[in-house]
């Protein structure tokens, strides 16, 4: 392909400078077109008051879109104003043009107002009203107003050198400017109007240092927030980050426009911060920011901040979803109270309780039908069949929620986000009767979207296993790809593990190690790597890795300590998971394991559809063929393979039916065939299964069975790919 350069081999140019100097103004300016406005001076990028992120060359490429709107702009000249003649080939300027063309999609799923002109360029369609701000215009980015920060008063530090406190001044302003805040240096000057004001004090601590922030939002609403670390230059920005926290969560619960309420939970879950590189500093916990605020909130707006924490695994959700459950009841908020429960519910499932979710459900469910109509409603009903859905219920109880969802919910609203959640996961996990129809749609959808939060994540996560559910490998693999890149970003604590899970799960069948490796990785650096959840994948995928290495034994020792919280994760533990638990059992001849396992697969309230009757039968037979029987395991293998619905863990089946028929007579060569193309893409991709397939074919094609050698258990069975 054509590299496009001009000027010295380097690639740039004597003009690169000014060519560099025109895309980047001096002055600070907003673009506002159709729901989007753009902020040069934050480099952000908000949709209907929601950021969504941009990488640093596509956010300029916008921008100089945004400067010629109307026109074509051609790719010459993007080359030129945008890349500086840096030696790039005309693929670069199309991914990321493409980048730019996601983050404009439309709240409602539709065309954003970029156009492709042919052959030529791109043109930015539709009005621009573009104003350059004043310095005004940058202080009031926080309530309005900019804040006073002075340097850290030092306390119990005799011996410190001077430079520290400006220094430690400059590194808490750094953190403040991250969230979007303008700082005034110095004190206060008299007779001024009142501004919040932040003062630090660092003193030795039980950690090392502390750093102690009062904030004054508000004259007479004092908060001292407190921070703690090894590094005095660390505790400073954990505690300017927690004041920045406390002004962005104040502005987004007390807005009391409409749109603005309705999207607050949707704001919630965008609210990050950009951490210093040098810090790798964790997200801080909403409920360490936010409690003086909880305590002048309405109840609706307690709310989403309470159910924003449990997404998050705060540890304080529990008390707070409690305290608001008793606060709505007394008030007679039948929402309010049905919202506390379904924070509950979610905690519950992220602490692998399975029983109380669907316990907390229905009470949410009584709750929600004597509440009024309307998106909070639908938002319920959606959450609750999710909920229900990934806790491992029956279909039948996550279907009595469609009634209380309006069939006319605004697409692309956070409402309408959940409904499509809800249904991609019933989709999955809907038993016998599940609607497949109009899947592709939902999905085209999800991969348009360039929204980049934890619902996102599950979205394409839920798109990528129905892509491994009906076969297609290579699409499966880069949507749960891109979910694990989603999740590792959110906020969403409960879903970081899951989404890496699914990932694993298909790159080791695919035997693809290095990504597998990189999800453990992930799973090591989570921050809550010791929750009862976490550690459990953690567990299952290092098992993973151990069977690749042929370490049977030390495998089977973590999978039993992780399948029996992992058997309460609903679909992302499905039934293809359970196959790669027997086989390693099966490899170290392990019927007490077997035994353990097949009795809680069989307990009573567990959904009995054909997906779990498949796998109970394959259960079944390895226990057969560990006590010798060898024609019953063969028979119970083919049975559960045939009575499995299409799914992966049928493909699945099929190999191992296969491999089980290879040391039967001659006769069943038909079926053999059979179930090597039922096996589809496994057989093909996974390298059990090319191993398969090659020992298969001769033995299909030998017209009896005389010569066959006696066949080892590690060859027999090959379903856990």
């Amino acid at each position: 392909m054509p590299k496009h350069s001009k000027g010295d081999p380097s690639g740039r140019t004597s003009d690169h400078r000014q060519a560099a100097k025109s895309n980047v103004s001096a002055t600070p300016e907003e673009y506002r077109f159709g729901p989007f406005a753009l902020r040069t001076d934050r480099r952000e990028l908000r949709c209907d008051d929601v950021v969504r992120p941009m990488e640093r060359r596509c956010f300029d490429l916008l921008v100089y879109l945004l400067r010629h709107a109307g026109r074509v702009v051609t790719k010459d000249e993007l080359l030129e104003h945008v890349w500086a003649n840096r030696f790039v080939t005309l693929s670069v300027i199309a991914q990321c043009v493409l980048k730019v063309r996601k983050a404009l999609r439309l709240p409602d799923g539709g065309e954003g107002p970029l156009r492709t002109v042919h052959r030529v360029g791109y043109r930015l369609v539709g009005e621009v009203v573009h104003r350059r701000l004043a310095p005004a215009d940058l202080k009031a980015q926080v309530g309005g107003q900019a804040w006073h920060w002075a340097a850290p008063k030092l306390s119990n530090m005799p011996d410190a050198p001077d430079w520290l406190s400006p220094a430690l001044g400059a590194f808490g302003a750094w953190a403040l400017h991250n969230h979007g805040i303008a700082v005034e240096e110095g004190p206060v000057t008299a007779g001024e109007p009142p501004i919040p004001q932040a003062r630090c004090q660092v003193a030795p601590g039980p950690m090392g240092f502390e750093a102690c922030v009062d904030l004054l939002l508000e004259p007479a609403q004092a908060v001292r927030l407190r921070a703690s670390s090894t590094s005095p230059f660390q505790a400073v920005w954990q505690a300017a980050e927690s004041a920045a926290w406390l002004a962005r969560l104040r502005e987004l619960v007390t807005a009391t426009n409409g749109e603005r309420a309705e999207l607050r939970w949707e704001r919630l879950a965008a609210l990050s911060h950009v951490p210093a590189p040098v810090l790798g500093k964790a997200e801080p916990l909403l409920s360490a920011v936010w409690r003086a605020q909880l305590e002048m909130s309405t109840l609706e707006q307690q709310s989403d901040l309470v159910m924003e924490a449990a997404w998050r695994g705060d540890p304080a959700a529990s008390e707070l979803a409690n305290q608001l459950r008793f606060a709505a009841a007394q008030a007679g908020d039948a929402m309010a109270e049905a919202w506390a429960e379904l924070s509950l519910a979610m905690i519950e499932w992220y602490q692998s309780r399975t029983e109380q979710v669907h316990g907390r459900v229905n009470r949410c469910m009584g709750l929600v039908k004597r509440a009024k109509g309307g998106v909070h409603v639908v938002r319920a009903a959606a959450i609750a069949a999710y909920l229900l859905n990934a806790s491992g219920a029956t279909p039948d109880q996550a279907e009595g929620w469609r009634q209380l969802q309006a069939p006319d919910t605004a697409p692309g609203s956070t409402a309408w986000r959940w409904r499509l959640l809800a249904d991609l996961q019933h989709r999955l996990y809907g038993g016998d009767g599940a609607d497949t129809a109009g899947a592709q749609r939902l999905d085209a959808w999800v991969q348009a979207s360039s929204l980049f939060d934890g619902l996102q994540a599950l979205l394409l996560n839920q798109c990528g296993l129905l892509r491994e559910e009906d076969g297609d490998l290579d699409q499966a693999w880069q949507r749960l790809k891109r979910a694990s890149d989603v999740a590792a970003h959110s906020a969403w604590k409960s879903v970081k593990p899951l989404c890496v899970l699914s990932l694993g799960e298909l790159s080791a069948r695919l035997g693809d190690r290095a990504t597998f490796d990189d999800c453990i990785a992930m799973l090591e650096a989570c921050s809550d790597r010791d929750s009862r959840r976490t550690a459990a994948v953690r567990d299952w995928m290092v098992a993973r890795r151990l069977r690749m290495d042929a370490q049977y034994h030390a495998a089977l020792g973590l999978l039993e300590q992780a399948v029996p919280v992992l058997q309460g994760c609903g679909r992302w533990f499905r039934e293809d998971a359970w196959l790669m638990a027997i086989d390693t059992a099966m490899h170290v001849r392990s019927r007490g394991a077997l035994t353990r396992w097949r009795q809680l697969l069989a307990m009573p309230g567990s959904p009995r559809v054909r997906a779990r009757s498949a796998t109970l039968a394959a259960m079944d037979a390895a226990i057969a063929q560990l006590d010798g029987e060898r024609s019953r395991a063969c028979q119970l293998v083919v049975q559960a393979w045939r009575g499995a619905p299409p799914s992966t863990a049928k493909r699945l089946l099929a190999m191992a039916a296969a491999s089980a028929l290879r040391w039967t007579p001659a006769e069943s060569a038909d079926l053999i065939v059979q179930a090597l193309d039922q096996a589809g893409a496994w057989l093909h991709q996974s390298p059990p299964g090319r191993r398969l397939r090659d020992a298969a074919s001769y033995r299909v094609r030998s017209s009896a069975a005389q010569g066959v050698a006696e066949p080892d258990l590690d060859t027999v069975w090959l379903w856990a790919a």
